[in-house]
């Protein structure tokens, strides 16, 4: 169970980006102090994570924790997908859009790749 819960940072982490988004885009915040912030933070968690590594866990309770993470994520994925799409549709005004979604898909790629290679070593 403690390997779930390590896991849920990086399970929530896109949502709460795209809420922290939608959040500042209303509001009317500067988004780049925002972001720092948040990416300030997401790597920090990421180094712990790589400092602090799980042990005793057999291939099969990492298989789990990895295919779990990929599960919860999956509504992300295809929201982005769509809202991609959207921006592909809109022609030469959406290609911020593109931009931004597909810097946020990066990150939580990366992230979620590294606590699948934290668990793996």
């Amino acid at each position: 169970m403690k390997k779930y819960l390590q896991a849920i940072p990086i399970i929530i982490y896109p949502y709460v980006l795209f809420t922290l988004l939608f959040i500042v885009t209303i509001l009317d915040i500067s988004m780049d102090i925002t972001l720092y912030t948040y990416f300030t933070i997401i790597i920090i968690y990421t180094i712990l994570l790589l400092i602090f590594k799980l042990k005793d866990y057999t291939e099969k309770d990492i298989t789990n924790v990895n295919l779990a993470i990929k599960l919860f994520q999956l509504p992300w994925f295809i929201l982005c997908l769509m809202l991609e799409l959207f921006g592909l549709f809109m022609g030469v005004f959406g290609i911020p859009i593109i931009v931004i979604l597909t810097m946020l898909n990066f990150s939580v790629r990366i992230t979620s790749g590294i606590y699948s290679i934290r668990l793996c070593y």
